[in-house]
């Protein structure tokens, strides 16, 4: 039992190394999730989320190192810019109205690509 310390350990590291790097995904809205922020909500730090065309309602929070892009990061056409609206003008809570609010631990692998961001009033509070 004491000759099979060394390969339970190895074993062991191996597994939690496995565990904790998770590869990054892809999470495309509306086809995996139906709003950006659900699909930011469900992203993992290094995952990027792809959004289709459209004009989403929403006041999004990202306090996480995630890509959030359009069409555009795919291909550099800059038609999928003005086809990819993120609008804050709706928001829900009069405090949180800022259109995109990017907070928290987050550096330089935190990217935005690619939108028309319009609406929203700022968040205070």
């Amino acid at each position: 039992m004491v000759r099979n310390r060394p390969l339970l350990l190895l074993l062991s590291l191996t597994l939690c190394t496995n565990i904790l790097a998770q590869p990054s995904r892809l999470i495309r809205v509306p086809q995996d999730r139906r709003t950006i922020q659900s699909a930011v909500d469900a992203a993992h730090v290094g995952d990027t989320i792809l959004v289709d065309h459209g004009v989403y309602f929403e006041n999004i929070r990202i306090h996480k190192n995630i890509v959030l892009a359009s069409r555009f990061i795919i291909d550099r056409d800059t038609t999928h810019v003005s086809r990819t609206v993120i609008d804050g003008s709706k928001a829900k809570d009069e405090r949180m109205a800022s259109t995109v609010l990017i907070t928290g631990p987050t550096d330089t692998a935190c990217a935005l690509i690619g939108f028309t961001i319009r609406g929203g009033s700022g968040s205070y509070g």
